[in-house]
């Protein structure tokens, strides 16, 4: 594991505060749609230990994650930034939507809410997306997804 997936996952397991839930029978997938290698192996690490019965399948692009859809995910995560050239996370979400996919959709992004496009906003204003996080805050997105899996 390289030395700034140990930072982040030494951050999570530091501030990290999830509520002990009743062990779930059925298996909860989580689709993680992120090119950054060293942050795609952190939270799926931290997913599966502090969410019960989670599974995550990591995609490195857009494309990829098309490709792995039909095996039923509860929540998609995925960074709005999949590299240059790339279909975006944003992209992603509305695709999916279109071929009729119904799970949450999450966004994460290195950068603030405040600097994403108008159709980001509005997406989380019209409910087509379920949430947007930082990267910079990983106990967050943690917490959120959690949250969205497991409401009390």
């Amino acid at each position: 594991m390289s030395k700034k997936s140990r930072l982040i996952l030494d951050k999570m397991k530091k501030y990290v505060m999830i509520r002990k839930v009743a062990k779930r029978k059925d298996t909860m997938k989580i689709l993680l749609v992120e090119d950054e290698r060293s942050l795609q192996l952190a939270l799926k690490k931290s997913f599966e230990r502090y969410i019960p019965n989670c599974h995550v399948t990591c995609a490195e692009s857009a494309e990829r994650a098309l490709t792995l859809i039909h095996e039923g995910f509860a929540l998609i995560l995925t960074d709005m930034n999949l590299g240059y050239g790339a279909m975006s996370g944003w992209e992603l979400g509305r695709t999916l939507r279109r071929q009729g996919v119904n799970c949450q959709i999450v966004y994460m992004s290195g950068s603030p809410l405040a600097d994403q496009a108008e159709e980001v906003k509005e997406d989380l204003t019209q409910g087509r997306v379920q949430a947007f996080f930082e990267k910079s805050h990983p106990r967050q997105i943690i917490q959120g997804v959690h949250d969205l899996l497991l409401p009390e």
